[in-house]
């Protein structure tokens, strides 16, 4: 009996990589030595091909997570962020197609250009800063 324990258990650990056939086949030759029943042998591969399913799950799910890990830490973009990213290209160049047709059809308003200010004297003004000052005598 404790060899077949032993069997069982090397069996279990082999799991995360075994086959269902070749579950079945570990199972069934338990089965024809007579070290365990037919019907625990059923029960023993259903039970193991459930822990082969759940490890595999378990692996994916640490390959998956270690891939976003890396993918996070080496700032690369994801597919979706670059679809969106085209999303939105798409459409603020839709948006400035529009603003360029209607600045094209829109005739440009003219503006008339601003009036001189008359002075109350009508004298002309001179410039600032242009007057000439006195020369200074020594």
């Amino acid at each position: 009996m404790e060899n077949s324990l032993k069997r069982v258990a090397f069996l279990g650990l082999g799991t995360a990589t075994a086959t269902k056939e070749k579950i079945e086949a570990g199972v069934q030759k338990l089965v024809k030595k007579g070290e365990i029943t037919a019907t625990q042998g059923r029960q023993l591969a259903k039970n193991l091909w459930a822990d082969a399913e759940r490890h595999s799950k378990e692996i994916k799910k640490r390959v998956n997570d270690g891939i976003k890990e890396g993918m996070a830490k080496a700032d690369v973009a994801r597919i979706s962020d670059v679809e969106a990213l085209k999303r939105r290209i798409a459409q603020l160049e839709k948006k400035l197609a529009g603003h360029e047709r209607r600045a094209s059809h829109t005739p440009k308003k003219k503006t008339a250009p601003a009036a001189k200010k008359a002075t109350s004297s009508g004298k002309k003004t001179a410039k600032k800063g242009t007057a000439q000052k006195p020369a200074l005598k020594k």
